[in-house]
């Protein structure tokens, strides 16, 4: 990975996890993943602060009166958006250790193999990731500024301080300076999480995805490689492959457990904010339009794309078992030991082994849930509001 890349990962690492948005730090200079006692503190607390404001807010939702349709599904939305970097900051808290020694893993690996195998760079890629880097960190601070100016026109919503404390109370404006400081902060987490968790996605998909998907791959044209061409020698590519095989387990092991609800979540979620725009947007104003919108196009977009990833990345496994076939060997013994070798290897999915596996197909039936389900309960007439 470009040096630029790492210092450019290192800082918004540093920055997001400052007031406790991570758990994880980077040193660029050692290219090593680690963490600290404050940071972990920082993590919990800030966890805990942002898990306070989701359980507060669902309970305050429950004595919402519900003729007021519209101010009961904007408080609803908003507690709801709270679950996604809820979610994807549980890791941080409980196991940002097993984040640590994963994602150094994947880090050895891929140097370790570049160092031994690869005979070119591809530095076109390396400098895309830069800038897809640098894109992320300036579209996640604008929604940070504009999400903080608009908590101050919700603050008189249910689910905020304010509404414990009348507007002709001494005391009102104090209260709302404490409630928007409250706010920003909790939308700062949740910024950071999900920054951090779209960074952690790239930063892994640009290491191990090339090798998957082309490395091992016996067939394809020889200018597509990167590697020594010995790689694929019936007597190296086992090995390489356990080896990747391994690491692959351990990263699933952290990350394919929480697939399972972020993608139960991440469907609802966009459900929801598809009925609150199309429902009520005449009586959303335009900062409250835009802000459900980012938050229903920028999760449909990611999640599309771990779909799709995730189905390539399993489709790629199937496509290489199939290219095994073709490799050329001396003699019977080392093609029944290849062949062998080639029915004891499952095709790598994305997920959790057992519950949750992404396949090329999984993106299509995402898309086709979010459509039938906009479309069913925008029109039917008993759907409760």
């Amino acid at each position: 990975m470009a040096q630029q890349s790492l210092i450019l990962f290192d800082t918004f690492l540093a920055i997001l996890s400052f007031p406790g948005g991570s758990a994880v730090r980077f040193d660029s200079r050692r290219n090593l993943f680690y963490t600290t006692r404050l940071t972990k503190f920082k993590a919990s607390l800030a966890g805990t602060l942002l898990f306070t404001q989701f359980i507060s807010s669902s309970v305050q939702c429950l004595f919402i009166d519900h003729a007021e349709t519209f101010e009961f599904n904007l408080c609803v939305v908003i507690v709801f958006s709270i679950t996604l970097p809820l979610t994807a900051y549980i890791p941080h808290i409980f196991q940002p250790s097993e984040i640590v020694r994963v994602c150094n893993l994947t880090s050895n690996y891929a140097e370790m193999f570049k160092r031994n195998w690869t005979l070119k760079q591809n530095d076109k890629s390396r400098n895309t990731l830069f800038y897809v880097y640098l894109v992320i960190a300036v579209v996640s601070t604008w929604y940070y500024f504009v999400g903080s100016f608009t908590t101050y026109f919700w603050a008189e919503l249910p689910i905020g301080w304010t509404f414990l404390i009348s507007k002709r109370s001494k005391h009102y404006h104090t209260v709302l300076v404490m409630f928007m400081g409250s706010a920003s902060f909790c939308l700062y987490i949740t910024v950071a999480v999900l920054v951090i968790l779209v960074y952690f996605f790239i930063w892994m998909s640009a290491l191990l995805i090339p090798i998957h998907s082309t490395e091992f791959n016996a067939t394809l044209p020889a200018h597509k490689y990167l590697t020594h061409p010995q790689f694929r020698h019936p007597t190296n590519l086992p090995l390489e492959y356990r080896k990747f095989q391994i690491l692959h387990l351990h990263v699933m092991q952290v990350v394919g457990l929480f697939l399972i609800p972020f993608q139960a979540i991440a469907t609802n979620f966009v459900l929801y904010t598809n009925f609150i725009l199309i429902r009520h947007w005449n009586e959303m104003d335009y900062s409250e339009k835009n802000v459900i919108a980012f938050w229903t196009v920028g999760i449909q977009i990611f999640w599309i794309l771990a779909l799709h990833f995730g189905g390539k990345f399993y489709l790629d496994g199937k496509l290489n078992k199939f290219s095994w076939k073709f490799i050329p060997t001396k003699n019977s013994e080392e093609k029944k030991y290849l062949s062998r070798f080639r029915k004891s290897c499952p095709p790598l999915g994305i997920g959790y082994r057992g519950y949750f596996i992404i396949k090329p197909l999984s993106v299509l039936k995402f898309l086709k849930g979010v459509v039938r389900g906009t479309i069913f309960y925008n029109k039917n007439p008993q759907t409760p509001e």
